[in-house]
């Protein structure tokens, strides 16, 4: 089944505050875009939320998460309980689905809201502050009340 996953180890913050560290899709043997995608969980994880909260409250049929580097990209489009998901790769004039599969959207919320928190929680051990930041710690509880109910 696939989950987010973000590597809370990995997180670094540049000079200029920008957050990065690895961030991925993950079923149980593949990787996307691949095990070590490091990039800007704290913005994506935000573009996410805000996509997926959309869907999963009905306010979409489709969302289109992307990832801040690189030319990936995902959609999750809803079908009843479940979304299914197409990771997606740009070429120069054309785009092509590298992985594809179902998974049950109360599930895939949760552990985007785990992930989200984790990442949350260890940039606030660290000190680390900016408005990203407390931008997708709102998310996080807006997803958490409206979306997960707790």
């Amino acid at each position: 089944m696939f989950k987010v996953q973000a590597e809370v180890g990995t997180l670094e913050i540049a000079r200029s505050g920008r957050i990065t560290g690895v961030i991925m899709l993950r079923d149980e043997d593949r990787s996307f875009p691949d095990d070590e995608w490091n990039d800007t969980p704290v913005v994506v994880l935000g573009w996410w939320l805000e996509e997926l909260t959309r869907l999963f409250s009905g306010k979409a049929s489709t969302a289109q998460c992307r990832f801040m580097d690189g030319p990936f990209a995902f959609d999750a489009t809803r079908h009843g309980n479940e979304i299914v998901l197409q990771c997606r790769r740009r070429r120069q004039s054309s785009e092509q689905v590298v992985l594809e599969g179902r998974v049950p959207l109360d599930a895939f919320m949760w552990a985007l809201v785990a992930s989200a928190s984790q990442v949350v929680a260890a940039c606030e051990e660290r000190g680390w502050k900016s408005d990203e930041l407390n931008r997708l710690k709102d998310l996080v509880r807006v997803a958490k009340s409206e979306v997960c109910g707790a």
